[in-house]
């Protein structure tokens, strides 16, 4: 998701949250990743 330009249904669209995982199907272990952002005012 963070290197690259990917085809997104919809498009890509900012959001103030983000979440994912990274499962692995043979040990059932995983990694999680939450991140949250504020948009900044546009001053010009």
């Amino acid at each position: 998701m963070l290197c690259g330009t990917l085809p997104a249904i919809g498009g890509v669209r900012p959001a103030s949250q983000f979440k994912m995982a990274l499962t692995d199907p043979l040990s059932g272990r995983s990694i999680d990743w939450t991140y949250s952002s504020s948009s900044l005012e546009i001053v010009s």
